[in-house]
């Protein structure tokens, strides 16, 4: 490894060349996803915008500075959608970042995290992603009964403006359009806001430190960290590790793609660090890279740029967007959330319709969705996923004996030692000859259909 201060030298050349705007365009390609987790957690209380939006864009320029590709930090996706769904503490929303981050930097650096990611069959992670983009879709289309269809600009016009224009600029354009679609929602809020005579707060933003208690490490870690810990080393270590490679090459054949042991412990430095002080638990991702990638960004400049726009913007407008997150049209969030469920379950879909065993993966994918939905408790639906993929592997388990013949010894086995129902013919000393008077009359019966047969 080169010395730090040539390392430094190097990443500034590399920024150099590709300062340009198809990097600025690639920036924006991971939007779509932030954007809907971040302000709807930060509308139900679990995180405040400025002190998220600030550790994140620290988080992008160390990202783009330790490997100089469009490595995404984006937030933890089960997490956020149980708090979006459910609920959830600020104290417990940190806790659960934190006990996540620990798990995977340790998983990565025991080099045990293939180990972690087996252990639990894909067709429950799966299950997982659907359910919870389900439900978090279903919890943005929810919104539209707390409405007026003319309500000021929180009304379903709006909220059938917005869906109209996402279509379009999803189907047709390769636009940012969450990014479009929730600014345009600040414009009219703040338009409402001046309407109304409201004060603007221009201050900087504060940093508190959150200290879960017993409770909220509880809570944490059933609702938050057990069920996103295998999202993370699937999606956000193995996942996006292989793309970087496929991408840039292999790192020990001098290429710029990513190890597990880094990526899994830039997870962990990120959530360690960062929690305590109102990061949204984040992480890398595998759909964040592809996006950025599509949108033109192919070193860390483009990551440089969005951590450089995101720490200004949290220091600087931290306080107003808070004041602005609070009035946020309802009616736009669901759009928004819709869009960012629909994306979160068809990742589990595309997942699910590669596997191999796709009819027999079925069942444990959607016992995952129903407990899940059915219970509100995603711990409870990945234990009855478990269940049933326990029960499926049983069932595989008996063909495989039966395979490699421990299954026909143990029925021969059993034969041996049973009485005989029917009187045997057998040929002396040979056990394994023996027929039975059923038999018998078969093969007489046999030889007598062939005699009356015609030679053709």
């Amino acid at each position: 490894m080169p010395p730090f201060g040539d390392f430094l030298r190097d990443r500034g050349q590399s920024f150099r060349k590709r300062l340009c705007l198809d990097e600025a365009s690639g920036a924006l390609g991971d939007l779509g996803t932030l954007i809907p987790l971040l302000a709807a957690c930060a509308k139900i209380g679990s995180v405040r915008i400025g002190p998220a939006i600030f550790w994140m864009g620290i988080f992008n320029v160390i990202s783009a500075v330790q490997w100089d590709i469009p490595m995404p930090v984006q937030p933890m996706k089960s997490i956020a959608a149980v708090a979006i769904s459910d609920g959830m503490a600020p104290e417990a929303f940190a806790a659960a970042g934190v006990l996540t981050g620990s798990a995977v930097m340790i998983l990565g650096l025991t080099q045990t995290i293939e180990i972690a990611n087996k252990a639990i069959p894909h067709c429950v992670i799966a299950g997982m992603q659907l359910g919870l983009g389900t439900k978090m879709a279903a919890q943005g289309c929810s919104y539209w009964h707390e409405h007026q269809w003319l309500d000021g600009i929180d009304s379903k016009l709006t909220a059938l403006l917005c869906l109209l224009m996402a279509l379009g600029m999803m189907l047709r354009t390769r636009l940012p359009t969450a990014l479009i679609i929730f600014t345009f929602g600040i414009i009219l809020t703040i338009g409402q806001m001046v309407k109304n005579g409201s004060t603007f707060a221009f201050e900087m933003t504060t940093f508190e430190t959150i200290l879960p208690a017993a409770n909220d490490w509880l809570d944490g870690f059933v609702r938050g960290a057990l069920p996103q810990l295998p999202l993370t080393t699937l999606n956000s270590v193995v996942s996006v590790c292989a793309l970087s490679v496929d991408l840039f090459g292999d790192p020990q054949a001098s290429g710029r793609g990513a190890t597990r042991a880094s990526v899994a412990s830039s997870v962990g430095f990120m959530n360690i660090l960062g929690c305590w002080f109102g990061a949204m638990p984040s992480c890398h991702g595998a759909g964040g890279l592809a996006g950025q990638y599509k949108f033109g960004a192919r070193g860390g400049m483009s990551i440089l740029m969005l951590g450089s726009a995101k720490i200004t913007l949290g220091l600087c407008v931290g306080q107003i967007l808070e004041q602005i997150i609070a009035l946020y049209p309802k009616s736009i969030l669901g759009v928004l959330l819709l869009f960012a469920g629909v994306e979160l379950a068809s990742v589990g879909a595309k997942s699910l319709q590669k596997s191999p065993a796709f009819e027999e993966d079925l069942m444990p994918c959607f016992v995952t969705v129903g407990a899940y939905i059915g219970t509100r408790n995603m711990a409870l639906g990945v234990s009855a996923g478990l269940l049933s993929a326990a029960v499926q592997r049983w069932s595989n388990w008996k063909d495989l004996t039966e395979q490699i013949g421990i299954g026909a010894l143990l029925k021969d086995a059993k034969l041996t030692n049973q009485q005989p129902a029917t009187d045997q013919h057998c040929a002396d000393g040979d056990v394994y000859g023996c027929k039975t008077d059923v038999d018998v009359e078969a093969e007489a019966y046999n030889r007598h259909d062939s005699s009356n047969k015609l030679d053709l």
